[in-house]
């Protein structure tokens, strides 16, 4: 049914985030600030924690491949 508009599925979700995204935001503005799960503020912490240490390991992989090559 999609193909008949012209729109692919991928544009739909796409679509449907968005207005979820902007539901939320509306919902929040009218009560208020959310506060957010602090499992949710680990789980960003570790993320950042994780991205850090790759790149540090993918500089020192590229040091170390100079040295041998």
């Amino acid at each position: 049914m999609l193909r008949k508009w012209g729109i692919f599925s991928s544009d739909l979700a796409r679509i449907r985030g968005l207005v979820r995204k902007g539901a939320l935001e509306a919902l929040a503005r009218r009560n208020g600030p959310v506060k957010e799960d602090p499992r949710i503020s680990q789980m960003r912490a570790e993320k950042a924690r994780v991205e850090e240490a790759l790149k540090e390991l993918a500089i020192e992989n590229t040091l170390l491949r100079k040295k041998v090559g």
